[in-house]
């Protein structure tokens, strides 16, 4: 399943490596979400900062990161990472819940 990032740019011109970038990265973090119906980047720059926000509306949850730098790949990387780690726990978080109702099904029998 294919879904389309959308990558906005606030007072900057998003060039095709930082696309590039953004498009293999959060490719990675996507595969450890089901059912992803947008996913929204917005890249800004104010003065000397580099501000690069991310949201993906999956399933039941809406994973949002807001990272801050002076430089623009390193916002981007910062980030992923966030959302990497939002995606992580909460698929754990659904690892868990199954476990548990399972233990409490076969307590029942």
């Amino acid at each position: 399943m294919h879904v389309p990032i959308t990558i906005t740019g606030r007072h900057i011109e998003i060039s095709d490596p930082i696309r590039e970038l953004l498009t293999e990265r959060l490719g990675h973090a996507c595969k450890l979400l089901d059912k992803i119906s947008s996913i929204h980047v917005t890249s800004s720059v104010e003065k000397n900062r580099h501000i690069v926000e991310v949201v993906i509306h999956a399933h039941g949850a809406t994973l949002h990161a807001k990272e801050e730098t002076h430089d623009m790949y390193a916002s981007i990387d910062q980030a992923v990472d966030k959302i990497e780690t939002q995606a992580k726990r909460r698929k754990q978080k659904i690892k868990d819940r199954k476990h548990v109702a399972e233990a409490a099904g076969s307590a029942e029998v």
